[in-house]
């Protein structure tokens, strides 16, 4: 399906207002992206409530969309990057926020010697008969695979 099939295919039903799919913004040289959303509150600082919309914007403009979004002024549709006019069609999620990895969560009443299957043991444990390692010189381990049960080595 063509870009412009796909964009009046989304519009279907509605009016869209804002910028036409060929305004000059679109060209412009700071122009990185392109919305097309929907307009949930009053306080949206673009476009009036239940209108469906679509503009071009700045990397800044586009950060100020996501936080509006945020707020539930406004709900983007569709996200397209925008390189020198020409539309490259993405889904908005991709870039909202990275998620950091989460933090790990150690249990400090068992450690993990150097065996690849069994190698949970608990603080009661001094060292591996397998492997050698010493409790004194290992880590903990992680809660998640301590909750798991899989991994113990007694």
């Amino acid at each position: 399906m063509s870009i412009k099939n796909d964009l009046q295919q989304l519009g279907r039903g509605k009016e869209i207002t804002g910028h036409d799919i060929m305004a000059l913004e679109r060209f412009a040289d700071d122009i990185q992206h392109m919305i097309f959303f929907d307009v949930l509150k009053w306080e949206c600082p673009v476009g009036d409530k239940n209108e469906r919309a679509r503009i071009f914007l700045t990397d800044e403009g586009y950060k100020q969309a996501l936080e509006s979004e945020g707020r539930g002024e406004m709900r983007i549709i569709r996200r397209a990057r925008v390189r020198v006019g020409k539309l490259e069609i993405d889904a908005p999620e991709l870039d909202r926020q990275i998620k950091p990895e989460p933090t790990p969560v150690f249990n400090t009443e068992h450690w993990d010697c150097e065996c690849e299957e069994m190698y949970i043991h608990h603080n009661s444990v001094d060292h591996c008969d397998e492997c050698g390692a010493l409790r004194d010189e290992s880590p903990d381990s992680r809660q998640s695979e301590v909750d798991e049960e899989s991994h113990f080595a007694y």
